[in-house]
């Protein structure tokens, strides 16, 4: 069965995802929430990926929430919860975890990582103007000063985690996880003849 909307939506989590992981994301270092705001929107793309998966199985797409209420609703949820429950214990805690934190972001208080900040080189290869020596188009130390006693820059990444209980799970890796599922929805869907 062909499934375009679901594929927009799974490249739409999946460019969402980079953004969550690209530690050079300027927006992610000067604007404390920016990474709320993609986790945000990368849950909610998530969910409009079995959304959209829905209603194209159904072919229904046009009656929203009220497809749960049609034969073929039901068919796509006793189809959905088999496809679950074949998932390993680590992969069906993943898919738990994911959509409930969705549902938290939505509907409850949101989903708050915590950030982890540590120091780390700026591998010489990033552009010179993140070099202490001079902010302007001189960047870079005087070249009178030996290769062997510049100083390496340093600047400040932040690494997120889910924290639940006693658990703690790195953001990005949790996201990966969960999109491979995702993948993997949308593959077995189009497999799927007819419902």
């Amino acid at each position: 069965m062909d499934t375009p909307q679901a594929r927009f939506k799974l490249d739409e989590a999946r460019f969402l995802r980079d953004r969550l992981a690209d530690k050079d994301d300027k927006l992610l270092m000067r604007e404390p929430w920016a990474f709320r705001f993609y986790l945000s929107a990368f849950l909610n793309a998530c969910y409009s990926i079995v959304e959209k998966l829905e209603g194209e199985m159904t072919q229904q797409l046009d009656l929203g929430l009220e497809r749960e209420r049609t034969i073929e609703g039901e068919r796509f949820t006793k189809w959905l919860a088999n496809w679950s429950s074949e998932l390993g214990p680590e992969q069906g805690a993943v898919w738990k975890r994911m959509r409930l934190y969705r549902h938290d972001e939505v509907h409850r208080e949101g989903v708050h990582p915590v950030a982890q900040t540590k120091l780390v080189a700026v591998p010489r290869s990033e552009p010179r103007m993140l070099t202490p020596w001079l902010m302007s188009a001189l960047a870079g130390p005087p070249s009178f000063v030996p290769a062997t006693d510049r100083v390496r820059t340093l600047r400040e990444l932040s690494e997120y985690e889910f924290r639940d209980g006693g658990e703690h799970r790195n953001v990005v890796e949790t996201c990966d996880h969960y999109l491979a599922l995702l993948g993997r929805l949308v593959g077995d869907a189009q497999a799927v003849e007819k419902l």
